[in-house]
């Protein structure tokens, strides 16, 4: 389901992914379909290429571009949309390269009414994603943080007050891949333990951690998913039941129909096919 209003159409969205050059098979991809809809894109990379769009950004990890350089990464991107493109924009996408973003609906709920009045409180900030807590992180009680498959979402107050504030002082020197926990964990000690429930009026999920086939058969399914169906997506669904009141949704019931990104798509394939499948016309297509 795909919504557009004309508010919707008048948000502008960046949308900046972390990559790198061995990586182009998928950023080809996200050009042909989703990026396109983006009025600002940032393939952030190891290697600037005019034909494919990647932006080389310097990377202050002792890995290099390696996936455990997420956290150095992810720090020069932020203050890069800030010293650039800030003013120019509304709002801020952050995700990897094997992402699906729907950027109609991500955009008519950046435009709604509950986003508006969230942003005009001083001390408030919209920064939007899945709230996760599960054994193996052990966030304090009544914190959590936003997972980093489905990406998240800031607006230009958020991205301004976290590069003016926590990007100054925490996890400066940190160097590993988890930079979805420690970002959040920047935010909730340094700007605001207040955030935005993305949750759409029936209480079903937005931002998605795996691929619609995990989340649309998890867990009537044979099939083993690993560590993510094991442990943190049942573990997080109880803490924020337990914690904020949250239904534990599966299934159709925990896929939204304003839906916004889904994740861990294992080939370049199958974002194509979420393309075919969200705007093709079937008929044609598979005859």
């Amino acid at each position: 389901h795909m919504e557009t209003s004309q508010e919707s159409q008048d948000v502008k969205l960046f949308c900046s992914i972390y990559t790198y050059s061995g990586s182009v098979h998928y950023t080809d991809v996200v050009s042909e379909t989703w990026g396109k809809k983006c009025d600002g894109m940032l393939f952030a990379s190891d290697k600037s290429n005019s034909t494919t769009g990647h932006m080389q950004l310097p990377s202050a990890s002792r890995h290099g571009y390696r996936y455990s350089s997420m956290i150095q990464r992810m720090r020069t991107m932020f203050a890069y949309l800030y010293d650039n493109f800030l003013d120019d924009y509304d709002f801020f996408h952050f995700s990897g390269d094997d992402t699906y973003l729907l950027v109609e609906n991500l955009k008519e709920l950046l435009a709604s009414d509950k986003v508006k009045e969230w942003e005009v409180v001083p001390d408030q900030y919209f920064i939007g994603g899945f709230w996760l807590n599960w054994r193996g992180v052990k966030f304090p009680k009544g914190q959590f943080y936003l997972g980093g498959g489905s990406g998240y979402t800031l607006s230009r107050k958020a991205l301004k007050a976290h590069v003016e504030g926590p990007l100054q002082t925490c996890n400066v020197t940190t160097d590993n891949a988890m930079e979805d926990i420690f970002f959040t964990k920047c935010i909730f000690q340094q700007l605001t333990t207040k955030f935005f429930d993305t949750r759409d009026e029936f209480g079903a999920h937005r931002y998605h951690q795996n691929n619609i086939t995990v989340h649309s058969t998890w867990p009537d399914t044979d099939k083993n998913y690993g560590l993510w169906t094991r442990a943190v997506l049942p573990q997080s669904l109880k803490y924020v039941e337990e914690e904020f009141g949250f239904p534990y949704v599966v299934k159709e019931k925990y896929i939204s129909n304003s839906s916004v990104a889904f994740h861990r798509h294992s080939d370049p394939w199958q974002l194509r096919r979420m393309e075919m499948l969200l705007y093709k016309d079937l008929e044609n297509e598979c005859s």
